[in-house]
């Protein structure tokens, strides 16, 4: 019996070892919400594959891990969820203009694009119809196996502090901290900014010191520093990173995206599934859709009134329009017979 009980379980000790599934045993017990997340096996074995080769001296670029992280990132953050990933998106000064080409393209340093401050690989944001509504939750920088180097950390705090800095009080509604990953082939570094640091990073010249560096906190896992790209903690944190936000930005700005889409949107309909009257139609008549066949405003009354008495039986329709002409006529002539009687028996 003790055997077929082995045998029984040997399958699920299998499954445990699947990078998007298992959990090592020392684990807490996972989140059922984690299960919410549904992600292709063969992105992952596609990413591991690549970190393999990377490892091996083959496809040592860092653009070769860009497809399977672009592909394993849009399965966490969907559109449909308002997710948004900006491949190569740029963090600037204020004022500076996007389109001088003074310096050549880099993603490091304050040079690329002649003005342009910095230029991550990938950008997790929530994202709006709006154009400045964007919520940066994570940044991913993206370097070939073995090259992490103190200046690599460098260029990612860089990234976190100004994406930070350049976000409005409004778009760190349900946002509490940007996370920052180091993807350096097959190993993974992750460090976080909270929105806390906020006020203390900021500057007038907008430079970023040392003293601003410090704020960036580095994530340890069991006292390491890295740990595997693709594998079951690195799948984790991404999967941790898109429910939170699921869970608080969205809650934040329903009723905000609601009350513009109702009111301003053009494209929002007028009425729902039910016929409801929505916010669009109780716009003043001056601005709301022209209809051709409505009367001038002068004839609305008449020609409500003219559709009240048409609806009521013919008999009745002559009487409440004749009968009061003629009733008020014989009264008339009544009123002066009792008049002119009145003359006459009077002594003179």
């Amino acid at each position: 019996m003790a055997s077929e009980l082995k045998k029984k379980t040997v399958p699920t000790a299998s499954t445990v070892k699947k990078p998007a599934t298992s959990r090592p045993p020392s684990s807490p017990p996972r989140n059922t919400a984690d299960t919410t997340i549904q992600v292709p096996k063969w992105i992952i074995t596609r990413l591991l594959n690549q970190c393999e080769l990377s490892a091996s001296g083959d496809w040592q670029l860092e653009a070769s891990l860009y497809g399977p992280l672009n592909a394993l990132l849009h399965a966490y953050f969907p559109v449909k969820s308002e997710f948004m990933i900006k491949p190569q998106g740029v963090f600037r000064k204020k004022n500076e203009d996007p389109y001088d080409f003074g310096a050549s393209r880099t993603s490091m340093g304050g040079e690329g694009y002649g003005g342009i401050q910095y230029i991550p690989d990938f950008i997790i944001v929530k994202g709006t119809g709006k154009t400045s509504m964007d919520k940066v939750i994570g940044i991913i920088e993206v370097k070939k196996h073995g090259e992490e180097e103190p200046s690599s950390i460098i260029q990612l705090q860089n990234y976190l502090i100004s994406a930070l800095r350049g976000s409005h009080k409004s778009n760190l509604d349900g946002v509490d901290e940007i996370l920052g990953i180091l993807v350096t082939g097959k190993e993974t570094r992750v460090m976080k900014l909270s929105k806390d640091k906020k006020g203390l990073i900021e500057r007038k010249d907008n430079s970023i010191k040392d003293e601003d560096r410090e704020k960036v906190e580095m994530v340890r896992f069991d006292d390491k520093d890295k740990i595997p790209t693709g594998g079951e903690v690195f799948l984790q944190i991404l999967s941790h990173l898109a429910i939170k936000s699921n869970r608080h930005i969205i809650r934040s700005d329903v009723n905000k995206e609601t009350a513009i889409k109702s009111s301003s949107h053009p494209s929002a309909p007028s009425a729902n599934r039910r016929g409801d009257v929505t916010q669009r139609d109780r716009v003043p008549p001056t601005t709301a859709r022209v209809d051709t066949h409505t009367p001038p405003i002068g004839r609305t009354t008449s020609t409500s009134t003219e559709n009240r008495t048409s609806k009521a039986p013919t008999s009745e329709s002559t009487r409440s329009t004749k009968g009061p002409v003629s009733t008020s006529g014989s009264q008339h002539i009544k009123q002066e017979k009792q008049d002119n009687k009145i003359k006459r028996d009077k002594p003179q």
